[in-house]
């Protein structure tokens, strides 16, 4: 544990400013630099050291102005440490449960976050761990709150196969609260809509003002998410608009298949910007709605073009002979049979 004065290479110790479960979080300053965050590692765990430096090597590559950048990886007594982009404010978690801001402010953040993870994921990225807690808010001189992703210990990169910080098939990685249905079976093969339904969970959040899943226990919202139990959006915010609405139903489908593809189809349907032609492509299963036709309505005649394929050649006319023939067959046994009788009665009154 760092004490305040403490260095560490060219960074002074000035203050403790987070504990999590796996490292601490300093802020130190570089006499060149200025103020930076060093995270160390608290736990000497093989799989967490794997992560930790996953971590700093994947998010050090994203350049985007609503993520954390990772400037170095240091060793601090021994320990994996990884020297950051000072925040200075809270997570939106902390923020959230202090701040009553209008829709015009969440809608921004909303956004904000949403193309931070599209950023993620054009350089081929999955976060696997989006929640609250992970996102970071800064004021700027407007007085203007910008979201900063954060903590992408639990990502993997797409189509590269097993990461290493996969554990064995059908284990859960991620915070249940905010994993989808798929991602609770087996966080190894998740693709990016998995981030748009974590996404969908902390957007819910933040526009509605409460929980996607608010059941106390883990158990309780593991069956939640799997049912897919949650209350629709205008039900608890009927002020959102449509577009927003829109998006967090999409975002929360229980299929993969049902929700846009990844977070920038996310994002255009939070902008009301149209989806472009290969996300409509993939994304139409969803947008498409299938209407059963109305039994006792006619069903609409062929348009331009052939119609439909006629019967069999002949099918009609060998009908309207057999119905010919079974009837003359028919009615020439009753003719037979009459004469019959007519003879037999003659013959008996011939016998008279």
């Amino acid at each position: 544990m760092l004490q305040s004065g403490d260095r560490v290479g060219l960074f002074v110790v000035e203050s403790e400013i987070g504990v999590g479960s796996t490292s601490m979080v300093y802020r130190v300053r570089h006499p060149d630099e200025g103020v930076r965050a060093l995270k160390v590692l608290a736990l000497p765990h093989p799989e967490i050291h794997r992560r930790m430096l996953q971590e700093g090597r994947l998010q050090s590559a994203l350049r985007h102005h609503n993520i954390v950048r990772v400037f170095d990886l240091l060793d601090v007594d021994g320990c994996l440490g990884l020297v950051l982009e000072y925040v200075e404010g809270p997570s939106l978690e902390a923020w959230m449960q202090e701040v009553d801001a209008p829709l015009t402010v969440r809608d921004q953040l909303a956004r904000q976050i949403v193309a931070a993870v599209a950023h993620a994921h054009r350089a081929g990225l999955i976060h696997r761990d989006l929640k609250p807690a992970n996102i970071l808010l800064r004021q700027d001189d407007r007085g203007t709150w910008v979201p900063k992703v954060t903590d992408f210990g639990l990502a993997k990169v797409m189509g590269a196969g097993p990461q290493p910080t996969d554990t064995r098939t059908g284990h859960a990685l991620g915070t249940p609260r905010y994993m989808s249905p798929e991602q609770i079976r087996d966080a190894k093969h998740v693709d990016a809509t998995a981030d748009v339904y974590a996404l969908g969970c902390v957007l819910y959040e933040l526009y509605c003002g409460e929980h996607t899943f608010p059941q106390g226990d883990m158990l309780g919202v593991f069956n939640a998410v799997c049912d897919g139990d949650w209350r629709d959006p205008l039900e608890v915010a009927p002020e959102l608009p449509e577009r927003v609405t829109e998006a967090l139903r999409a975002a929360l489908s229980l299929s993969p298949d049902d929700r846009p593809p990844d977070a920038e189809a996310l994002l255009q349907m939070l902008e009301d910007r149209p989806l472009s032609t290969q996300k409509t492509q993939i994304f139409q299963r969803h947008l498409a709605v299938e209407i059963d036709p109305d039994p006792t309505e006619p069903e609409p005649g062929p348009g331009p073009g052939p119609g439909p394929e006629p019967p069999a050649p002949g099918r009609g006319w060998m009908a309207f002979m057999a119905s010919i023939s079974l009837g003359a067959t028919v009615g020439l046994g009753v003719g037979v049979l009459l004469i019959g009788i007519v003879a037999v009665i003659v013959w008996w009154l011939g016998s008279w």
